[in-house]
């Protein structure tokens, strides 16, 4: 290979900083490494011990990578290593080297044809030299590298999946335990790195760090502190690393600090802790470094460090280090939960610690007290009275004292100083302490900070003479102590609480809030009046009343703040009409304009069937509508555009930025539109520029003087000496809208006398404030603030009430209230309160309705007696269901006044206006809700007397004259009650169906209460009106009738015939609103047959599917029933189709009343349910009796249905009912109380017989096709020979029919049935005689019981020909399986036995299926203990003897009863409830731990004593353990199991230990462990101490 290097020979280069790219690569798709890990058993390195290891790195191979690149002679590839470094190539604790021995121990690909046998692909190789590079001997490379090449000489490869370990020794190992950084592969040309997540060393760990400090009082100098902790997991080699100590980290002087001459001190103790030989010194320490501060401004956290030497010994594991640091100073104060930390080298432990320092005292119940004082003393004496408890405080030359009083309470301290040193004495001593000095106290002027609104003052101790404090000497100890101040000034104002904090040192103290300034005044309960009050009114006198309190008001400035502003939120209703798309109801106008105000906050709540509301501008650039949104919410959503049908539209009308007004309309139909202006809200009381304060508008003095007040209180009253400052403040959050007037006045005050003004003195004041102008609304004017100088009182008084004219209710009184008049005039009287109604507009509005209306000529003709109308003319709208009203302006007249008492105590002045012009409705109600509207006043109401009266008819008879008899032609007098007048208006008749009203008409109406004429009516009309049974004839004229009874005459009426019940009702209407429907009481049709109480009975009888005889009787009533030709000559039957019976082709009439009809020749009208035939002659059946017919040869159904309702038709007289003397008519025999008993019953038996019991009902059972089903799935094998014996005189006929019809044994079951159609049955058809109501049985033999079901053997039925029993579980089928047991109850007596109760009696009641046995087992639960104080005895039992039996008791929770003579009484040939029943009462049982449920057993066997050994060993007792006697009954319980387990044994037994023997599984607290016994003295309150396992 010219050029190229030999194939066996590989340089390997230990490349330094520099010497290979510092830039790190990207990760190669082609290469990955998985793991980097070091030889086993690898210890960390120290300065003093560097340790060497063996790095393996694992790899695979995602790609293809090759040996060469393109030139296989002279590109050869590479191997680089590379250990954790910067990208400066400064490395990270880690280095390749050890004096150059470093060597690639394992190479990649030097099996590749171990791995790749068959590939043809050469293995890699190297080859070590001992000729290495020189290097710098203290100079650590960071990587190894090394070519490739391979047997051949050829470029191989690593194929895609290779997975390959790189192994590289020498490798220096990190001085600590962390993980030190990502590692790196180079192969070829492609790199992967790995930053494994473990150092991959052995290391120690230092646990279990406890402190302790000599002493752990605050602030003490000299202190020495201990730290104890242990090695763990790996020996601590010797270092030169730093030993070191962190304390806490907080802020001077609450942290711990060390003196300069601080050492640490170390040593170590083996694992046994024991002093000598065993001790291991590190004494040798250097000189430590001490970091701690004093500085307050910074957190600091002060620690202390020393390097430790090398040469001493190994610190093994277990071991422990006690590690002390000398001459710290403690904490000012008692800090906690403070963190602690130890360290050697790389390896560290902290602890924290909750009360490292202790015995610190408490400051307590501070008390603050001022003299004078007075509000506004300059320099008053503060007191400062304070208890010491717990510890004693002692007296520090470095203790700043600092006294800070609250924020913006006025206190000033400029000046201040310290007037008494601290005096102290026992807090306990009552009553008379005694004083001592504790400490002299140099007085100094305090140091003042003001920050914030708090004023605080600081002064430090400055000791003199024989007590100086930087001793430290006592300064209380569970005492008071105080501090008095100078110079404090007070604030003006008396501050309800007031706290102040002082502070001694570290500790502190809060006063309780407490008003400290006294001596102020109070001004409270602000009540305002106005005369006059009504809304508009100017030159107003204002009087302001309030009440000083507690001390004199001193002379100082006055100010009055009132509201600018009134006005307050509104909500308008939106209403519309389903047939006017032109206006919205708003507030019950048609499209009103709306004036709303700035900055208040609107509603509209809308309700509308046919329209949309919404807000909008008009209009936008295209003309069309534009959304209006500034504040607009809809739903609580922005607005939409397409407006509201329905909800709340909420409107916050903005201060600025909006048009002069907006409308709102339906946008889809935006001529349906009103106008809303937006206004600046009314001004509320206003101030002007003639407004004084004082008891007179123009004073009597001086000039300059302009006002007096409290002339009449006080002797030297007050007069301002300057014009009074009006000011409009503005509230920034609502710009540019003022909220409120301010009025100052009196900045000089002086007393007319020229002397100085006096107080004013306690109790209540007023002064006047003159020539104000109240609003123009009722609005609440708001709260009100009055104040002199700082003494202020603010509030919403009660009397400050602007009255507004209240219209109280209304009351109308029509002119006429008849229903439909024209241009009737209304009084409306009104109840006025509050205030005067000016001359102003007047607006009507009329109940909301369709048909009331105004005229066009509508007008007030009288408003308030003068009031002169405006020269406009009326407006009238009468927009149906929207608005109807009627306005008129009124330009003058005398005010009207109201009644000064208050509403709704006492009657309001009442007035009058009266309007004409109403169309009254054509409806009869009390019209409802009207509105008057006078200026602003407005009222809604419904007033009492505006009913419109209709009439109303009542009381409708008919009475035939002359004739009522039935067919009869003649005439209905139709009289009936009106209630009041009726005018003349059309007439309707409408008669019941039966009349014949061909040839009817009204002949007459009204013609009563003498008038011999009535309605005039005409007939030209009357015939075009007449339908059917409906006669109309429309009227011409007449009186108006008034209220009482009338007539009308129904003139040629036809009665009917055959109809002699109620005819029905009648209606009789009156114009379009005057009607009645309603039977009339004397509308009855004479002479009339009646049928009743049918009655139907067949012969022989009833029997289902034969043909009978069918007898129908009634009674005859009212008249008699006579035999007419045309009338009475067809007798017509119609059946109930849902009785079933039917007619037959040979059914024919017999004996029809007594035989006295006769038929005609030839055959009836036959139907299956119709049968009718006319007759020629008949005798008559007199009223009062009963009489019958008979139909013969009348098929029965061959079902069982109800009777129905029948149809009798003699002639026109009829009867329909249903027959009183049956519910079903065909009789159906019924199968009940099916009863099976196998004999013999034992299971397996091949051949047995069936005995089968029932009983027949209601009626005879006929012979037919007789089936027997057996349960389907009782694997009962019936044999091909099996048949049926017994069955009275009953003879088969055929072939029984068998199911399945090849005999299936157990081994043939079809998909685990016994027969692939789940039937198993047996059937035969039989003829005889029927079987009359009652019980009978018979015989089926020749089937097979299952071998293994001693369970219910299910459903049997039983069916003969179409009637059958119901799927039927017998009770005497169970088969005698014997040993198995069931049910079984068990009793514990009494109940509620708590555990390990000793002497509980068990009942034990069961029922055994087979009474061949001879011992009996009883089983209790585990923990259940048989004659534990007491023998157990068997104290009852029943359903056996057991004179001669043996008690036996195997097991503690076993009882046998063996050899028992007579098992059962009773015998299964005549079954009964209770002969397999027994029952036994066991006494003396001792109860387990267990409450929980527990299984309680019963079995029964057959045992024997049998001599095996032919007399050579005692008989040997066997029991039989065959198929049919191998079982028990089983019953879990919680009732018989104790009650009351407690905590301590909340257990249940889990098992039987081999060695522990019972094992309990328990619960306790949510944990859940297993104990191996019971503690049988465990309380409640003792928790159990389980042994585990």
């Amino acid at each position: 290979m010219a050029g190229g290097l030999s194939p066996y020979l590989v340089i390997f280069l230990i490349l330094t900083f520099g010497s290979l790219t510092d830039a790190r690569g990207p990760q190669s798709p082609k290469l990955n490494i998985t793991w980097v890990t070091f030889a086993p058993g690898t210890v960390y390195s120290t300065p003093a011990n560097p340790a060497y290891t063996t790095v393996y790195v694992t790899y695979e191979v995602l790609e293809d990578i090759w040996s060469h690149g393109t030139d296989p002679a002279n590109d050869l590839g590479r191997v680089v290593f590379e250990v954790p470094h910067t990208e400066a190539g400064n490395l990270i604790e880690m280095s390749i080297g050890n004096n150059q021995l470093a060597t690639f121990l394992q190479f990649p690909g030097s099996d590749l044809t171990t791995k790749y046998p068959s590939s043809g692909y050469a293995n890699w190789y190297f080859f070590n030299t001992p000729s290495y590079p020189l290097l710098d001997t203290f100079a650590l490379a960071y990587a190894i590298r090394a070519y490739i090449n391979t047997t051949t000489g050829e470029s191989s490869k690593l194929p895609k999946g290779y997975t390959g370990t790189v192994a590289i020794t020498d490798v220096l190992v990190p001085k600590d335990c962390r993980a030190p950084g990502e590692y790196a592969l180079t192969i070829g040309n492609e790199t992967a790195y790995h930053t494994p997540a473990h150092a991959g060393v052995l290391c120690p760990e230092l646990t279990n760090l406890q402190i302790s400090f000599s002493d752990s009082v605050y602030d003490t100098t000299n202190v020495n502190m201990t730290a104890l902790f242990e090695v763990t997991s790996f020996p601590l080699l010797a270092t030169s690393d730093y030993v070191k100590f962190t304390f806490p980290e907080e802020t001077y002087p609450y942290t711990f600090t060390m003196d300069p001459d601080a050492r640490l001190e170390l040593d170590v103790w083996r694992a046994n802790y024991t002093l000598g030989t065993e001790r291991v010194s590190w004494d040798g320490l250097i000189q430590p470094n001490i970091s701690s501060s004093n500085d307050d401004t910074i957190v600091f956290r002060p620690h202390i460090q020393s390097r430790g030497n090398p040469n001493y010994a190994t610190v093994p594991v277990g071991s422990v280090i006690n590690l002390t640091v000398t001459d710290i100073t403690m904490p000012w104060s008692c800090v906690t939960n403070q963190t602690f930390c130890v360290a050697i080298g790389s390896f560290s432990t902290c602890t924290v610690v909750e009360y490292p320092v202790t015995n610190c005292p408490v400051l307590d119940d501070l008390l603050i007290s001022f003299t004078p004082s007075f509000y506004s003393t300059p320099d008053a004496t503060m007191k400062l009275l304070f208890n010491a408890t717990q510890n004693p405080l002692f007296a520090k030359s470095k203790y700043k004292v600092r006294v800070t009083f609250p924020q913006y309470q006025e206190y000033t301290a400029i000046g201040a100083h310290v007037v008494s040193a601290p005096l102290a004495w026992p807090w306990k001593e009552n009553p008379a302490p005694s004083v001592k000095t504790m400490m002299k106290w140099q007085p100094q002027t305090l140091a003042t900070n003001y920050s914030d609104g708090f004023v605080a003052m600081e002064f430090y101790l400055n000791g003199t003479g024989d007590q100086n404090p930087n001793y430290g000497q006592l300064f209380l100890d569970d005492e008071s102590g105080f501090f008095e101040i100078g110079g404090i000034g007070l604030g003006s104002n008396c501050w309800e609480k007031t706290e102040i904090k002082l502070e001694v040192g570290p500790f502190a103290v809060t006063s309780l809030p407490e008003e400290l300034i006294t001596g102020c005044p109070n001004v409270t309960d602000l009540e305002v009046s106005f005369y006059p009050n009504y809304a508009g009114s100017t030159g107003v006198i204002g009087t302001f009343s309030f009440y000083v309190d507690h001390y004199p008001l001193p002379v100082e400035p006055l100010f009055i703040e009132i509201p600018y502003y009134t006005g307050s939120s509104k909500t308008f209703s939106v209403r519309d009409s389903g047939h006017d798309d032109l206006h919205f109801q708003v507030d019950g106008f048609a499209n009103p304009t709306l004036t709303v105000y700035k900055d208040v906050m609107y509603y509209f709540q809308i309700s509308t069937s046919a329209h949309r509301f919404g807000l909008f501008t008009c209009c936008n650039a295209t003309g069309g509508l534009e959304t209006y949104t500034d504040g607009v919410l809809e739903n609580d959503m922005p607005p939409t555009g397409a407006g509201l049908s329905s909800g709340w539209i909420s409107w916050m009308v903005p201060t600025s930025g909006h048009p002069a007004s907006i409308i709102y309309t339906d946008p889809w139909r935006p001529w349906m539109n009103g106008t809303i202006h937006i206004s600046t809200r009314p001004r509320g009381v206003q101030v002007t520029s003639n407004t004084r304060v004082g008891l007179n508008a123009t004073s009597t003095a001086d000039v300059g003087i302009f006002g007096e007040m409290f002339s009449d209180r006080v002797t030297d009253y007050w007069l301002s000496t300057s014009a009074p400052t009006i000011t409009i403040n503005n509230d920034s959050s609502v710009m540019p809208l003022p909220y409120s007037y301010t009025y100052s006045a009196f900045d000089t005050v002086v007393s007319p006398s020229g002397g100085t003004p006096g107080r004013i003195p306690q109790g209540r004041m007023s002064i006047q404030m003159q020539n104000l102008v109240l609003p123009d609304d009722c609005s609440n004017i708001g709260n009100i603030t009055l104040g002199f100088g700082p003494w202020t009182v603010k509030g919403d008084p009660m009397l400050d009430t602007i009255r507004c004219p209240l219209i109280a209710k209304i009351d109308v009184d029509l002119a006429t209230h008849v229903w439909g008049e024209k241009n009737v005039e209304a009084t409306i009287t009104i109840e006025l309160f509050d205030a005067p109604l000016n001359p102003s507009e007047i607006k009507v509005l009329l109940p909301p309705g369709d048909d009331i209306e105004w005229a066009s000529d509508a007008a007030i003709a009288n408003a308030f007696a003068d009031w002169v109308p405006s020269a406009s003319l009326p407006t009238i709208l009468n927009y149906a269901d929207i608005e109807r009203s009627l306005t008129q302006g009124f330009a003058s007249g005398t005010p009207v006044m109201p009644n000064a008492s208050a509403y709704p105590f006492h009657s309001g002045n009442k007035t009058q206006i009266v309007v004409r012009g109403i169309n009254n409705p054509i409806h009869c109600t009390q019209l409802g809700n009207w509105t008057l509207k006078v200026g602003n006043a407005r009222i809604d109401y419904d007033p009492m007397n505006d009913m419109i009266f209709c009439p109303n008819i009542t009381a409708l008879d008919v009475q035939f004259t002359p004739s009522a008899n039935q067919s009869a032609l003649t005439d209905a007098l139709i009289s009936f009650n009106v209630s009041d007048w009726v005018d003349p208006r059309w007439i309707m008749v409408y008669v019941p169906q039966p009349i014949d009203t061909t040839r009817a008409y009204i002949g007459s109406a009204m013609v009563d209460n003498g008038d011999a004429v009535g309605w005039e009516l005409n007939y030209d009309h009357q015939n075009s009106y007449a339908s059917g049974q409906l006669i109309r004839v429309e009227v011409t004229s007449g009186r108006r009738i008034a209220a009482g009874r009338h007539y009308i005459e129904l003139k040629n009426i036809t009665l009917p015939r055959g109809n002699c019940s109620d005819l029905g009702e009648w209606t009789i209407q009156i114009g379009d609103s005057l009607r009645l429907h309603e039977n009339p009481p004397s509308d009855v049709v004479e002479n009339c047959v009646i049928l009743e109480e049918l009655e139907i009975n067949f012969t022989p009888d009833g029997e289902q599917g034969q043909i009978v005889d069918m007898v129908i009787s009634y009674n005859v009533e009212e008249a008699s029933l006579r035999y007419v030709p045309g009338d009475s000559d067809y007798i017509t039957v119609r059946a109930a189709p849902e009785s079933g019976v039917q007619f037959t082709s040979d059914s024919r009439f017999s004996s029809v009343m007594g035989g006295s009809w006769i038929t005609e020749v030839g055959n009836p009208q036959i139907g299956a349910y119709f049968f009718s035939q006319k007759f020629t002659t008949g005798g008559m059946v007199p009223f009062h009796s009963r009489t019958e017919f008979t139909i013969t040869n009348v098929q029965m159904p061959t079902t069982c249905y109800a009777t129905g309702a029948w149809d009798i038709n003699i002639g026109i007289w009829r009867l329909v009912s249903t027959p009183a003397n049956k519910t079903s008519l065909a009789e159906c025999p019924k199968i009940t109380n099916l009863e099976v008993i196998h004999r013999p019953n034992v299971p397996g038996t091949e051949l047995v017989e069936a005995e089968v019991l029932f009983h027949v009902e209601d009626m005879r059972l006929r012979p037919g096709a007789l089936k027997f089903d057996f349960p389907a799935e009782s694997d009962i094998t019936l044999w091909t020979f099996a048949y049926v014996h017994g069955l009275w005189d009953w003879q088969p006929v055929g072939t029984p029919a068998i199911v399945p019809e090849t005999p299936l044994h157990h081994h043939d079951l079809v998909d685990g049935h016994s027969h692939p159609d789940d039937e198993i049955s047996w059937t035969q058809t039989f003829t005889g005689t029927p079987l009359e109501p009652g019980n009978y049985s018979f015989f089926l033999k020749g089937f097979a019981l299952p071998h293994n079901n001693c369970t219910d053997l299910g459903h049997y039925k039983l069916a003969v020909g179409k009637w059958s029993s119901l799927w039927t579980n017998p009770t005497y089928d169970t088969l005698m399986c014997k040993g198995l047991i069931s049910p079984i109850n068990v009793t514990m007596v009494p109940r509620n036995l708590p555990r390990n109760y000793d002497n509980a009696s068990f009942v034990f009641d069961f029922v055994v299926p087979s009474c061949e046995f001879n011992e009996l087992e009883i089983v209790f639960p585990e923990g259940f203990t048989l004659g534990r104080l007491y023998p157990t005895e068997v104290v009852r039992v029943s359903g056996m003897d057991i004179t001669t039996t043996e008690v036996v008791m195997p097991a503690a929770n076993i009882l046998q009863l063996r050899n028992i003579s007579h098992t059962c009484f009773g015998t299964p040939d005549h079954p009964s409830d209770d002969w397999r029943s027994h029952s036994i009462e066991l006494s003396n049982v001792g109860l387990g731990n267990n409450c929980d449920e527990g299984t309680f057993s019963v079995n029964t066997r057959t045992c024997a004593m049998m001599d095996r050994s032919f007399g050579l060993s005692a008989p040997v007792r066997i029991c039989t353990k065959s198929e049919m006697n191998d079982g028990a009954g089983y019953v879990k319980s919680t009732e018989a199991m104790p009650k009351y387990c407690d905590l301590c044994n909340s257990c249940r037994w889990e098992m039987n230990h081999p060695t522990l023997g019972p094992v309990y599984e328990c619960e306790y607290n949510g944990l859940k462990f297993q104990k191996t016994r019971m503690d049988e003295t465990c309380s409640e309150t003792q928790a159990a101490s389980p042994m585990l396992w």
